[in-house]
């Protein structure tokens, strides 16, 4: 199994719990700190993303709490709160999970997640008028929207594009060339 290489400016100790899962390594100040586990590449980011949304989950509301605490009104609160995390979450997810922290997946990223919050709103509405109070219906949703975001910034965020030197003048894509 290939092994991926993150260049990781902060947090030892979530990459080394991160990187047990998966056969990852994370340079931290120079050293490598790898995962040995037997998992496939495909279920250590999985299992990396999920535990990077729980810092992010943490982030998110510990920023909130210090603007409320701080005495914010509420409105610039939340709007703070939800900015920080933003960036926050695009460089964890980037660097723990996907390997990119590049500047210029940051609108595709703020985007991906404008599309997924308005798919969350529409699905909210959609189970509210089945009958599903609104903390049961986002519960429910959970599920969904996690996997969802996952395959999303996999895909649409982060993935990986091919080199514009094995792409011909005419094509797109180009099938591969045989010698």
């Amino acid at each position: 199994m290939k092994s991926q290489v993150h260049n990781v400016p902060a947090w030892p100790k979530l990459a080394r719990l991160a990187g047990r899962f998966g056969r990852t390594t994370f340079q931290i100040a120079g050293a490598d700190v790898t995962g040995q586990a037997g998992l496939s590449e495909e279920a250590g980011r999985i299992a990396r993303y999920v535990i990077v949304g729980g810092l992010n989950t943490g982030f998110g509301y510990a920023s909130y709490a210090v603007l409320v605490l701080l005495g914010l009104p509420l409105g610039l609160a939340v709007a703070g709160s939800t900015v920080l995390a933003l960036l926050f979450n695009f460089y964890s997810y980037g660097a723990l999970v996907f390997g990119s922290t590049a500047g210029r997946l940051l609108p595709r990223f703020l985007g991906f997640y404008v599309v997924l919050g308005l798919a969350n709103f529409a699905l909210l509405r959609a189970l509210a008028g089945a009958g599903a109070g609104p903390l049961l219906a986002q519960m429910l949703l959970l599920p969904l929207l996690a996997a969802g975001g996952y395959f999303g910034l996999r895909r649409f965020v982060f993935g990986q594009r091919r080199p514009m030197s094995t792409m011909g003048a005419a094509c797109s894509p180009c099938p591969p060339s045989n010698p």
